[in-house]
């Protein structure tokens, strides 16, 4: 009975903290209102963490990149051109207000 308890417990505890990790890690706590364009890209992966996807484009007469994260449902794109965020882009639903 003991170590079917301790299991329990165990268990009980990596979904709360698994839990709280969605709510309050940077994935659940993505505002984009802290995403500023001018931002370099240190600054944002010091935010965000680093990106799933990196992508390289020309981006007029200079070359950019691409970076994306995902967040649940939401798919955060940012676009980098000599090291600077140059746009932004938030895919997918968005996040629910108590008005909604």
């Amino acid at each position: 009975m003991p170590r079917r308890l301790l299991i329990i417990c165990l268990a009980g505890s990596l979904i709360f903290t698994l839990a709280l990790w969605g709510c309050n890690g940077p994935q659940g706590n993505f505002d984009q209102n802290q995403i500023k364009l001018g931002m370099t890209k240190a600054e944002v992966v010091r935010i965000l963490g680093e990106p799933q996807e990196r992508e390289t484009k020309t981006l007029g007469p200079s070359n950019g990149e691409v970076l994306r994260w995902r967040f649940g449902p939401r798919t955060v794109v940012l676009t980098f051109t000599k090291n600077q965020l140059s746009g932004r882009q938030i895919v997918g639903p968005a996040k629910k207000t108590r008005d909604s």
